[in-house]
């Protein structure tokens, strides 16, 4: 690279949101003591299906892409998984 800055030498870099983000949100959520089946932790956005499984397997509560737009029954999703975390039972 002779002393080039990356700047330099790249148009952009792509860098998974959720690829990195996510698993790092949980892992500091559980580093300080907050579990997140306790804290459910929902996603959304283009995300493929075989990296919602991923994130489902890391402890992801819901992840919700564009093909879910019926925000009732998302917003209704959310409350009972909050209810269930908190031992509500809705």
């Amino acid at each position: 690279m002779g002393g080039k800055r990356c700047a330099d030498l790249a148009d952009g870099i792509r860098q998974p949101f959720l690829g990195a983000l996510v698993p790092e949100v949980l892992d500091r959520m559980r580093s300080h003591g907050v579990d997140p089946a306790k804290v459910p932790v929902v996603v959304g956005g283009i995300i493929p299906d075989s990296d919602a499984a991923r994130l489902k397997e890391a402890g992801v509560a819901a992840v919700y892409t564009p093909k879910d737009f019926d925000l009732t029954r998302m917003m209704g999703d959310v409350a009972r998984l909050v209810g269930a975390a908190n031992g509500d039972g809705r």
